[in-house]
């Protein structure tokens, strides 16, 4: 193989390996792709799966999460037991709460999605009617609060929950005997996704 073969052969292969790839001019180390493991910004299962794994310590200032959402670090209290929460906005809006539990404070045990703009499964809302989801929930596994707030398990899935606010609803307040006392307009206020 003459000279110029080679070349022509090593030149191609040493840009493709190298030379197109972005590099950050600071420290001439590679620009990671974010796109690769950061979240679908508006997608339940892609947040989720993200934020389960990730330490606690660096969310504040997580560049895949910062891209969409502006990242509000706090502590939930109760009964003098206190956790870190993570409250991300969009725009002006609370969009989901990512919080740790009382036992470990290193992960994220719960994400509690309050923006209509969450999808699930097959683009099932998070925040929709009964009507618009109940062939999608558990009404065998629910779960009646005398404190206004009643809530649905996903079928097939007890890592997720519906919860409907009945506050206002006399009727529900305190529970309800069969599925068809519930409005067809209630609306879901969240879906909590458990670890």
């Amino acid at each position: 193989m003459n000279h110029f073969s080679k070349i022509t052969w090593i030149v191609p292969v040493l840009i493709t390996l190298f030379g197109c790839q972005p590099r950050d001019k600071k420290n001439n180390h590679q620009t990671p792709d974010l796109s690769a493991v950061c979240p679908e910004s508006d997608n339940i299962q892609s947040i989720t799966r993200y934020l389960f794994f990730v330490d606690v310590k660096d969310l504040s200032n997580d560049s895949c999460m910062n891209h969409h959402y502006r990242c509000v670090k706090g502590t939930g209290e109760e009964e003098g037991v206190e956790w870190l929460s993570f409250s991300y906005y969009k725009d002006k809006d609370l969009a989901f709460v990512a919080e740790t539990d009382w036992v470990d404070t290193t992960r994220i045990a719960r994400i509690t999605f309050l923006s209509a703009n969450f999808q699930l499964r097959n683009g099932l809302p998070a925040v929709a009617t009964f009507k618009e989801i109940k062939n999608e929930l558990d009404t065998l596994k629910r779960k009646n609060y005398p404190d206004g707030s009643l809530e649905f398990y996903l079928k097939g899935d007890t890592s997720v929950i519906f919860t409907f606010d009945v506050t206002n609803n006399e009727t529900l307040y305190y529970g309800y005997q069969a599925i068809n006392e519930i409005p067809d307009t209630l609306r879901a206020t969240s879906v909590v996704v458990f670890r």
